[in-house]
């Protein structure tokens, strides 16, 4: 963990990463994109498109968590 937190610092001094948007955010997103499901049209493609972008913004959201709590430690 110790080392992960160490590359979250050394990308926000580098300016790669910020506290940029609030975590909720993409949190919101995720839950937009639940609700929109049963609105899916048939198509087996479309549908397995779907379900990854909706696993990689997932993902993207908790990573964006994790980093928006390790700078606001080093911040505070």
């Amino acid at each position: 963990m110790k080392a992960l937190e160490k590359c979250v610092r050394e990308l926000h001094a580098r300016g790669w990463v910020s506290r940029e948007p609030h975590p909720l955010v993409p949190f919101v997103l995720v839950l937009a994109q639940l609700a929109l499901i049963p609105f899916l049209p048939q198509q087996r493609l479309f549908r397995i498109l779907y379900i990854l972008l909706l696993t990689f913004t997932i993902v993207f959201a908790l990573a964006h968590w994790y980093v928006w709590h390790v700078l606001s430690r080093i911040e505070s």
